[in-house]
């Protein structure tokens, strides 16, 4: 079970019951350690546990800003609190660590595990944080457990009695500004940090080598990758229609005959990926097998590494989009339930976002859309025209 759908759970429950009678059941007592606040200076912060459980394309910019907090304050000691699903934090923690002293660590926790949930409180109150910032952004998630921390200025987004009341500082969550720009309005009040838009993270030379089998280190640039479906996080099963991707890869092979195209994403995206292979009409060119292949690259440093060596990329919204804008600024980006407002990566050529009342739907909600008419409204005729242009000038 997903982080989005713990959230619907406990929102259905906390409907049923007054919010100081949840509190009395939950043993609530407000932080003890209240001496930070906004405009503290930084030299009293010296450990700082962040937590962000699920989501690659925001961990890509919480790592960003980790980076430049360590960049501009060497001192300081972070901690992440994450789930063993989220495999970005990993990625840069040796990196991090040859860099920076006394540099990054990571806790994991296993969602809906109640041992779990208990050892990481009694962990967190062990290792005395001087501020805990929760980044999950959803309306509840980890502010149940942080009920029971007592020895940290606890600093999180606004979104619900229980959260305003868990905290010491707090602020608004918007959907008309970028995540980025989110995340920083809990790290700012405290820390000086740049807010410009680039990644300061240079994976080919600021991250560790990664190992790729021979089978799959690629040529520079013969193929194009798509990201088409991303079925693996919350409720909706996120992807292009099967009627628009065969248009799209069809267009794609018309207009760069000389490419390969394989299709990315995770192991609950294949069965689509490899239905789309199915269903493809080359009309008279070579079998959709020889151009159009699904990878299953298993894990994200193999992704990355397809992602970065490419012509170009074409990708829905999602992780492996994030992930695609910061190794190859050759991504171009498809949105109909998020809005490019709050998620258009840094490193982009270009962006179709599809105009539809219910869009978007995707902001921090329970979304249980099942017809995604959104992703219907993307034309891929104008993709391909918008891609030619940005490559063109």
């Amino acid at each position: 079970m997903n982080s989005k759908k713990i959230n619907d759970l406990f929102l259905k429950f906390i409907n049923l019951l007054p919010l100081g009678i949840i509190l009395r059941i939950l043993n609530f007592k407000k932080s003890k350690k209240q001496q930070l606040q906004a405009g503290t200076s930084s030299s009293q912060i010296q450990k700082i546990l962040f937590i962000k459980l699920e989501g690659m394309g925001d961990s890509v910019y919480l790592v960003e800003i980790i980076n430049r907090l360590l960049q501009n304050y060497p001192s300081l000691k972070i901690d992440v609190l994450t789930t063993g699903g989220n495999p970005i934090f990993p990625l840069f923690k040796d990196s991090f660590n040859k860099s920076y002293k006394p540099g990054y660590g990571i806790k994991v926790l296993k969602p809906l595990s109640p041992s779990s949930y208990y050892k990481t409180v009694k962990e967190i109150n062990k290792e005395n944080y001087d501020m805990i910032l929760d980044f999950t952004g959803m309306p509840v998630n980890i502010p149940l457990m942080l009920l029971f921390v007592q020895s940290s200025y606890k600093v999180g987004f606004d979104m619900l009695d229980l959260r305003k009341k868990s905290y010491d500082y707090t602020t608004a969550i918007d959907n008309k500004i970028h995540i980025f720009d989110n995340y920083l309005n809990l790290v700012k009040p405290f820390f000086s940090i740049s807010n410009e838009k680039k990644f300061t993270i240079n994976f080919n030379t600021g991250a560790p080598e990664i190992g790729i089998a021979d089978d799959l280190k690629p040529d520079k640039e013969n193929f194009i990758n798509l990201v088409l479906s991303s079925s693996g996080g919350g409720n909706m099963d996120r992807r292009l229609p099967l009627e628009n991707s065969i248009l799209l890869i069809n267009l794609i092979i018309k207009n760069f005959p000389n490419y390969k195209i394989y299709l990315l994403g995770g192991p609950t995206d294949y069965p689509y990926l490899e239905s789309l292979c199915g269903e493809l009409n080359l009309n008279g060119s070579p079998s959709a097998t020889d151009i159009v292949l699904v990878k299953k690259t298993k894990n994200i440093p193999k992704a990355m590494e397809l992602l970065k060596n490419s012509l170009f990329n074409i990708c829905i919204d999602s992780g492996l989009m994030h992930i695609s804008s910061l190794v190859n600024p050759n991504t171009y980006c498809l949105f109909g339930y998020s809005s490019p407002a709050n998620s258009l990566p840094f490193n982009n050529i270009g962006y179709y976002a599809a105009e539809i009342n219910c869009a978007p739907c995707s902001f921090y909600k329970i979304s249980e859309c099942k017809t995604l008419e959104c992703m219907k409204k993307i034309d891929p005729k104008k993709i391909i025209n918008d891609l030619k242009e940005s490559r063109l000038k």
